[in-house]
C-alpha cells in the first residue's frame, strides 16, 4: 500500500531525530548517520495497536533516500524514497 508522509529530519553528528505527519497521525523518531546510510525507527499506531516501522537507506547526492521499510508487527516490507522540500 502506498502512502505519503511529511517528515522533518534533525542530523546532530551521527545521531537522527525527527517527526512525521501522514493520514495515520504524527509521530517522532530517531535513527543513525553512517556516510551515506541512514535508518530510523518510527513508533506509531494502527487501529489502537502499537506500529514499529523502520525504515533503511542511502543518501545521494541530490538529497533523496531510497530504501527498505520495514513493519514487524505485519511482517510486512517494503520499499520508500524521501524528497527534500525545496
Amino acid at each position: 500500500n502506498a502512502s505519503d508522509s511529511d517528515c522533518t529530519f534533525t542530523q546532530k553528528e551521527n545521531d537522527l531525530t525527527g517527526s512525521c505527519t501522514s493520514d495515520q497521525g504524527a509521530g517522532k523518531f530517531a535513527g543513525k548517520v553512517a556516510g551515506n546510510k541512514v535508518s530510523w525507527t518510527y513508533e506509531s499506531e494502527y487501529n489502537g495497536a502499537p506500529l514499529t516501522v523502520k525504515y533503511a537507506g542511502t543518501l545521494d547526492s541530490t538529497g533523496n533516500i531510497a530504501g527498505s521499510v520495514n513493519v514487524e508487527q505485519f511482517g510486512v516490507e517494503g520499499d520508500f524514497t524521501a524528497t527534500p522540500v525545496k
